[in-house]
């Protein structure tokens, strides 16, 4: 081995703790980027494959019921290559500890010859035998059950019968059961047919025809819109109603995908940033290290070493640095994604099964894992090794210079103990260390505080919503009933203590500039209802309006053009209707274009004076166990008076289906933010190491005119306690643009709107704790080591 090989050796082995600082950092940073990004690999590779191998479907339309010569009607149209149709039915599950779950039933006409949306079979019986159910594989989550077990399903007109698990179903056009709490089953058509009285189905699936696609010059995912279209007006003419707008799916893309995407990319943020931190802390040490080699780097070119050995001795060093963080990050990194893709894998109901990351994925990795650490130490090495060697040669590697302004003013101070004086000097004397230092810690504490804050803010912007929806129950019902009835069976039912009806109706308005209508979604509701809370961007809110056609307009139609005092054309059982826009109130949570207005006023447009079709309750004790029993009470009144229930929700079932998707964002965020508070603390575990080593010989000096061990184990420990603090306090300011910038991202990815924001004090609290504990911690060790030497040692330290 060459003498430069094997000073670069001891260069590593000698100061192993600071070499183990280095290899940490760049782990950190390579684990972060790879997990990220292998997890990124997978779940793109796998949810498009999976979304392909069902035969996806490019829109579904729900509607009432309707039988198959209407779906052959739609077959026949040249704009529409396939067409498969289902039945759904909502019904409860009556569970063993005498709760009940909502559950989706499902038929197609003949499951071994399905074209659409395909149902696969994961175990036991497929199709499903005449009299036995499939459970859907993502709701085993939601109910202890297994194949050959018994279920007791009560249908919407309170009759109950029981079920045999005949197997398990995989149904990927169905979101995860865990996310909206609701048990999927599959049941022949005859079954289907004995539980709802009739052979009619509810669901149109459709693709669209490829070469109609291409004669028409648009995009495939807006020709299907305007087939959709084209298809509601053809089946509601015939007295079939649309009851929700059509879902079109973009084309290629598992439904929720968008949403996966936007979940990747903040956290691809974060993680590139924990990488840029640990290129400062390679900057910071390597610079050190040249400064306290100086007059190494002089005695090498004294001998006949030019520069250019010198530099690549030292960019040597950066990249050995970079192959033994790759060693340790590579493999950890794989368990990263293989965790982080089963996670989401598992919320969105993606059936992965190769958690395999492309080879590319790797060399990514091997390339900023080797490439930033000597990019990183390229410009420390080239200005530290550009010395002449009598510059080289006289370095002292002690401060003599104590006559600058600043030493001159903490002479003045008074009443301070000496030892935190100098202690406070110091933390200013290696000025471009300090300031590589602060930069590190600044950017990890306003990142780390970011992360707490956007999580403050997710769960900010939830409260908002959980008060939007002012309610204990709602419940939906399968057609419109008399509202008096509804009102007086359910008010006299026990725990509820307030009945509001509403109605809804599905339809389309007219959009300025736009060929084609857009969907809308109205409701109709007293004029004085309690039961939703809006928060109101501009206007008022229908109950302080006097306009008798007023409807208020969440932001997501505001964003379409039209603000208050405008007018909407809104088609209404085929007829064009005039409203004036009084309000707009913030959407969240939804991409949806939702309108509200009285409920006398839309129920004479759409012909339902008197008619209800949503019940919204308040309940006392508000409870999630109230909650659920005032549902089985309520379904089975209204079964009792043949008003039949379609679908019913609680408070507390919508807050934990909320609570459920972020839960993935929150974990992975905080999971980050540790690994943050890892590399800050390795920035000041370095920097203070860093400064041990640097001053051995003013140690001894210090130790000479009798200084004690504690003496100069505070001094050191106090200097990093002032680096911490001034690195958390820069980083808490910096914060507050990063985090209000960051909050609004993941917002507008998420509900289509800023998150209300909400600055999380408590993040940068902790991160002062962390900031002050990872100082002492990391600093107590080295100057412990470096106040026990003895005055020869370090008198006679060259570094």
């Amino acid at each position: 081995m060459s003498p430069r090989w094997r000073k670069i050796w001891a260069d590593l082995t000698v100061n192993k703790s600071r070499t183990l600082l280095v290899i940490l950092s760049i782990v950190v940073g390579v684990f972060a980027v790879g997990s990220i990004t292998g997890t990124s690999a997978i779940i793109d590779r796998e949810s498009k494959e999976l979304w392909q191998s069902v035969n996806p479907a490019s829109a579904v339309i729900i509607t009432t019921p309707f039988d198959l010569s209407l779906a052959e009607q739609i077959a026949a149209m040249p704009e529409v290559d396939t067409v498969q149709v289902r039945r759904v039915l909502n019904a409860r599950l009556e569970m063993a500890d005498g709760t009940a779950k909502d559950v989706q039933i499902f038929s197609v006409p003949d499951y071994q010859n399905m074209t659409l949306n395909l149902i696969q079979a994961e175990s036991g019986a497929f199709p499903p035998p005449e009299g036995a159910v499939l459970i859907e594989r993502s709701a085993l989550s939601l109910i202890d059950v297994a194949q050959g077990d018994t279920l007791t399903i009560t249908l919407p007109d309170g009759t109950q019968s029981d079920f045999e698990i005949g197997g398990i179903a995989y149904d990927l056009s169905q979101p995860a059961a865990s996310v909206l709490d609701v048990v999927y089953a599959y049941v022949s058509p005859q079954t289907m047919q004995q539980l709802t009285g009739d052979a009619g189905y509810n669901t149109l699936q459709f693709r669209v025809s490829p070469s109609a696609v291409a004669a028409s010059g648009m995009e495939e995912e807006a020709f299907t819109e305007q087939v959709a279209n084209m298809i509601r007006d053809s089946i509601q003419q015939q007295g079939v109603i649309v009851v929700a707008p059509p879902v079109i799916y973009t084309p290629g893309e598992p439904p929720g995908y968008i949403f996966i995407v936007a979940l990747l990319v903040v956290l691809g943020v974060v993680g590139s940033l924990t990488f840029v931190l640990s290129g400062f802390l390679i900057v910071n040490i390597i610079s050190a290290l040249l400064v306290q080699q100086t007059r190494q780097i002089g005695v090498m070119k004294a001998v006949g070493a030019r520069t250019s050995q010198v530099v690549g001795m030292y960019l040597g060093m950066a990249l050995f640095f970079g192959v033994a963080a790759l060693i340790i990050a590579l493999p950890l990194s794989f368990l990263g994604a293989r965790l982080l893709a089963g996670v989401i894998g598992d919320l969105n109901n993606y059936k992965i099964t190769d958690f395999s990351a492309p080879p590319s994925v790797f060399v990514v990795q091997i390339v900023i894992g080797l490439v930033v650490p000597v990019a990183s130490a390229l410009i420390p090495v080239i200005l530290g090794t550009r010395v002449s060697v009598r510059e080289a040669l006289d370095s002292r590697g002690i401060d003599t210079d104590n006559n600058s302004l600043f030493d001159r003013i903490t002479a003045r101070i008074r009443g301070v103990p000496r030892p935190i004086l100098l202690s406070f000097r110091n933390t200013f004397r290696q000025k471009g260390r300090l300031i590589l230092t602060l930069m590190t810690l600044t950017l990890a504490g306003a990142i780390f505080a970011t992360v707490f804050t956007v999580r403050n803010s997710l769960f900010a912007t939830l409260d908002d919503y959980l008060r939007y929806e002012n309610y204990s129950v709602s419940v939906e019902l399968d057609n419109a009933y008399d509202a008096g009835t509804v009102v007086q069976l359910t008010q006299s039912i026990e725990n509820v203590t307030t009945v509001e009806t509403w109605t809804q109706v599905t339809e389309r308005f007219d959009v300025p500039g736009v060929d084609e209508d857009a969907d809308i979604t109205m409701f109709g509701l007293p004029t004085e209802s309690q039961m939703i809370l809006p928060i109101m961007q501009a206007g008022t809110w229908i109950a302080e309006s006097d306009v008798e056609n007023g409807i208020v307009i969440n932001s997501n139609v505001a964003e379409q053009g039209f603000g208050v005092g405008d007018t909407m054309t809104i088609i209404l059982r085929g007829e064009p209707t005039e409203w004036q826009v009084v309000g707009v109130a913030q959407a969240i949570f939804s991409f949806e274009n939702i309108a509200w207005t009285r409920y006398d006023t839309l129920a004479s447009a759409i012909n339902e004076v008197g008619l209800a079709r949503i019940l919204r309750m308040d309940v006392s004790p508000n409870d999630a166990q109230t909650q659920a029993e005032v549902v089985e009470r309520v379904s089975q009144t209204l079964a009792d008076a043949d008003i039949l229930v379609n679908r019913t929700e609680t408070f507390s079932a919508l807050e934990s289906s909320l609570n459920t998707r972020f839960n993935v964002l929150v974990i992975s965020l905080l999971s980050l933010a540790l690994l943050l508070a890892v590399v800050g603390g390795l920035g000041i575990a370095g920097t203070t190491s860093i400064n041990v080593i640097e001053r051995m010989r003013e140690i001894g000096v210090m130790r000479s005119v009798g200084a004690a061990n504690y003496q100069i184990l505070g001094i050191f420990i106090v200097e990093a306690v002032f680096v911490g603090m001034i690195g958390w306090f820069l980083g808490s300011l910096l914060a507050l643009p990063i985090s209000k910038t960051l909050s609004d991202g993941v917002g507008n990815a998420f509900s289509n709107a800023p998150l209300t924001y909400s600055f999380d004090v408590s993040g940068a609290v902790l991160w002062l704790v962390l900031a002050i504990g990872l100082a002492v911690l990391f600093s107590y060790l080295p100057s412990r080591r470096a106040s026990k030497l003895t005055l020869r040692e370090v008198l006679s330290y060259e570094g």
